[in-house]
C-alpha cells in the first residue's frame, strides 16, 4: 500500500515537473514602441486681405451711393480653410446707423431730431435694403430684406481645405425708400464661422448650395 503511494506521489511530480517545463520553457520575445503620440487637428478659416491671408481682416465691403431701385454689388470676399474639411457660415451684424448727411430734400421730410437719433427709424437702412450672396459664381439666392437675417447665420457650402471661396455680395434699395435716406449711413460687421464638416449645431440658414466635391 505505502509503495502503491509512493510511486503515485513519484507520478504526480513528475507530471508537474512536465508541466512546469512546458509553461516556462517556451521562447518569447518583447518589443517596445516609444514616443507615440496623439495630436488633435485643426480647423482654421483665413480670409484674404493685400493679398495674404488674415485671421482677422479690416474693412471688406464698401457700398457707395446707394438709391432706391439701384443694384450694387460689393468686391468678391475670399474665405478658406486651412487643414481640414468644414462647413462655412456668415453674417452680418450692424453695428450703428446714422444720419451721416442731411440734404434739403430729406430735411423736407424728417425733423433734425429724427435725423440726430442712432439707429433711428429714419436712417435704418437695413430696413429698406435687400440683401442676397453668390458663392463661387453659382447660383444667387433670393433676394431678401436686409433687416431679417441681421445676426443669423448664412450657409455658403461645405468645403474642402485650401479651396477658395469667393463670396459677392448684393445690395438693392427698395424703389419705397424715400428721401429719407438721403445721406445716411450705417456701420456693419460681417463675420465668417468654419465647423467641422459632421457637426449639426448650426443649420443651414438661407442660400443653401450643394457641398462642393
Amino acid at each position: 500500500m505505502q509503495k502503491s503511494i509512493l510511486v503515485s506521489l513519484l507520478t504526480v511530480g513528475l507530471l508537474a515537473s512536465v508541466i512546469g517545463v512546458g509553461t516556462y520553457a517556451y521562447f518569447s520575445d518583447t518589443e517596445t514602441s516609444m514616443g507615440n503620440t496623439m495630436t488633435a487637428g485643426t480647423l482654421d478659416l483665413k480670409v484674404a486681405q493685400g493679398g495674404t491671408w488674415v485671421d482677422n481682416p479690416g474693412i471688406l465691403v464698401t457700398i457707395a451711393d446707394m438709391k432706391p431701385s439701384y443694384e450694387k454689388w460689393s468686391n468678391p470676399v475670399y474665405l478658406k480653410i486651412v487643414d481640414n474639411p468644414g462647413k462655412v457660415y456668415k453674417r452680418i451684424n450692424v453695428v450703428q446707423c446714422v444720419g451721416n448727411q442731411n440734404p434739403e430734400p430729406e430735411q423736407a421730410v424728417e425733423t433734425s431730431e429724427q435725423e440726430a437719433l442712432v439707429n433711428g427709424s429714419t436712417n435704418w437702412l437695413p430696413g429698406v435694403t435687400e440683401f442676397a450672396m453668390e458663392v463661387n459664381d453659382g447660383p444667387q439666392t433670393t433676394p431678401v430684406i436686409l433687416n431679417t437675417i441681421l445676426g443669423a447665420w448664412q450657409y455658403l457650402g461645405a468645403f474642402e481645405p485650401q479651396v477658395s471661396i469667393k463670396v459677392e455680395q448684393y445690395f438693392h434699395m427698395v424703389n419705397e425708400a424715400g428721401n429719407v435716406y438721403q445721406g445716411d449711413q450705417c456701420t456693419f460687421e460681417e463675420q465668417f464661422l468654419v465647423l467641422q464638416w459632421n457637426d449639426p449645431s448650426i443649420e443651414p440658414i438661407i442660400g443653401q448650395w450643394p457641398p462642393l466635391k
